[in-house]
């Protein structure tokens, strides 16, 4: 099952923060922290997507260990195309994943989901790789995050959902 509670509870908690924040400094670190904090969430949900459907449909162990340390393990990112597909084509084959991701796009789901994973890399990228000294960069305010996450957890559920309804 996916967690929704923390993640909605962590972001609301780091916007009260931002909000009553002294100084920009920690405006900037409430704001770049509320971004890795969804991004992580994001990884470890599509991370249990798949592991969840091995643990459902797999019976043997040294399969479910192939898919954790061969499938799951080294896939560092959320971008859909480049990290999410891959993984879901590996378990569930490219012919069935191209069936839940057809059903899905017919309301845009699937293109609502890559773009905002895309719009999440750039934000992600951007509060990982710089520091606050002396900066100009401005952030999202966890508020933004929050508000991502919210749309990103239907859609999520969603592509669970499919699968589950699709394949036990």
């Amino acid at each position: 099952m996916i967690s929704k509670t923390y993640t909605e509870n962590t972001l609301s908690r780091l916007d009260r923060m931002f909000q009553t924040a002294t100084s920009q400094q920690k405006e900037i670190y409430y704001a770049k922290l509320g971004v890795l904090e969804l991004c992580g969430w994001i990884e470890s949900s599509f991370d249990e997507i798949v592991l969840g459907y091995a643990n459902r449909c797999l019976r043997n162990n040294a399969n479910k260990t192939f898919v954790k340390k061969q499938i799951i393990k080294p896939n560092y990112g959320f971008e859909y195309n480049k990290n999410v597909r891959p993984m879901l084509m590996k378990i569930l084959g490219l012919v069935n994943l191209e069936k839940i991701e057809k059903k899905l796009e017919t309301n845009g789901k699937i293109t609502q989901l890559t773009s905002l994973l895309e719009n999440l890399k750039d934000a992600r990228n951007k509060a990982a790789h710089t520091f606050t000294k002396g900066t100009t960069i401005t952030y999202d305010a966890p508020s933004v995050s929050k508000a991502n996450f919210i749309s990103l957890y239907s859609l999520i559920i969603e592509l669970d959902n499919e699968i589950r309804d699709f394949y036990g």
